[in-house]
């Protein structure tokens, strides 16, 4: 027990540095990309972005569920056996991901990316160019990604994060120098972001996954001879739950720009995306810690170690009340922090940044539960409220903020009422096993 406790601490305070080289990196490019873009290009900017991240949904759920297959298979030290579902996950993703890829570009093609999102005038020329840059770029990296699944198989997610957030210091970097000594027209600024974002973390990844199969990982790297197609039928089942899953975290939490770049604006979009990362500092920092805990979840429910896996929700209840109260602070704070941090180009609705305190606390709340159950394989629940979630969301952000006039704020909104419904479902769910158990 004192090892397990040693190694959550290590991986809790390596979680805890390469989260915030990714939050660092990422909160000091805002200032920057609107410099580079300006504001209104710079909302179109976030909502090609925050689409694109959809793609990330199209690994079907395999990587959490490899993550869990390899914890349970590395308890029984069958090498064989993890070479063959990593060999046979990669394969899955390379074909599925291809596909899927394709068709989401021809299909954009076909139909004109302006009939999806408002596109400003001035860059009507290159806005599919600069959706397919990231589109590809978005999608080799997800193949690439499942690396990290494999780290935190193994319990080494501090090492996973540390190598994840590596793209975004390079690109920090880049944008920085860029902005000091080279900054052009807007439309060749676009282009050059749309280049470095597609590229930078695809080249990264592709030299970890080279470097880790070919050292501590070499006896189970993917080769063709390691697929069992036979494998899918064990991968997939648990691997659609994690996907439903995902899709719902997908209409909850990444559909917000999109959905209000075609009600309001783009200048409404950087509003709201501003204030949004902002508030996402506390759950930052609560995914911290539940990041390393999953894997040691799993380990503990594959021991049937039910008491300590009892007093590591405990704990994490404790974390989340802590979180709670930075989040209150931050609100108390956030009309400075706006200022400071674009500079005094824009001014937040002071009721938007309540809306999102509340947002938060509820989120990191329903995610205690969610993790317990995602790391023990345990998902039913999960999937129906997930479904349920998916049905009510964007209806809802229509209502909130149209038909009844509050305007963005309406958004968040939406998202609450939809996770306080999802998380009541899976606490109960939570209380049903353990009392079970």
């Amino acid at each position: 027990m004192k090892a397990n406790q040693k190694k959550l601490t290590k991986d809790t305070l390596l979680v805890l540095i390469g989260k915030g080289i990714l939050f660092t990196s990422y909160y000091f490019s805002v200032p920057f990309l609107i410099k580079l873009l300006g504001l209104e290009i710079y909302g179109f900017w976030i909502t090609i972005s925050s689409i694109l991240s959809w793609v990330y949904i199209l690994d079907l759920g395999v990587g959490n569920s490899l993550r869990n297959i390899i914890v349970g298979l590395k308890k029984e030290n069958n090498t064989i056996e993890i070479r063959e579902h990593v060999s046979t996950t990669y394969w899955i993703l390379i074909i599925g991901i291809s596909v899927f890829t394709l068709l989401i570009s021809v299909t954009v093609y076909l139909l004109d990316l302006a009939t999806f999102i408002n596109i400003p005038k001035t860059i009507k020329p290159i806005a599919y160019l600069i959706f397919n840059f990231i589109l590809i770029g978005v999608s080799a990296s997800l193949v690439l990604r499942i690396i990290f699944s494999i780290l935190q198989g193994y319990q080494e997610v501090g090492t996973s994060e540390i190598l994840n957030s590596s793209p975004q210091v390079i690109l920090l970097l880049i944008i920085i120098i860029f902005t000091v000594y080279y900054n052009n027209s807007l439309l060749q600024n676009l282009k050059f972001l749309g280049i470095i974002y597609a590229s930078i973390p695809t080249i990264l990844y592709l030299v970890i996954n080279i470097s880790l199969f070919n050292t501590v990982f070499k006896s189970i790297s993917p080769q063709i001879r390691y697929i069992k197609w036979k494998l899918v039928q064990k991968i997939l089942p648990l691997s659609l739950s994690f996907f439903i899953i995902q899709i719902a975290g997908l209409v909850i939490y990444a559909t917000d720009n999109y959905i209000i770049s075609l009600l309001f604006d783009n200048k409404s979009v950087a509003y709201y995306s501003i204030s949004y990362r902002y508030f996402q500092i506390p759950i930052y920092l609560f995914n911290i810690v539940c990041t390393p805990i999953w894997p040691l979840i799993s380990k503990y429910y594959y021991e049937d170690n039910t008491s300590a896996i009892l007093k590591l929700k405990n704990k994490m209840i404790l974390i989340w009340l802590a979180i709670s109260i930075l989040t209150l602070f931050m609100l108390a704070v956030s009309n400075y922090f706006y200022e400071f941090w674009t500079e005094k180009r824009i001014i937040i609705p002071r009721n938007l940044s309540i809306v999102l305190t509340i947002y938060v606390i509820i989120s990191t709340l329903g995610s205690i539960y969610a993790v317990i159950l995602n790391a023990m394989g345990k998902v039913k629940m999960q999937v129906i409220s997930s479904v349920i979630i998916m049905l009510l969301n964007i209806p809802l952000s229509i209502i909130f903020s149209k038909n009844m006039n509050l305007g963005i704020i309406g958004i968040p909104i939406a998202s609450i009422v939809c996770l306080c419904i999802s998380g009541s479902i899976v606490y109960f769910h939570y209380e049903k096993i353990k009392h079970q158990n």
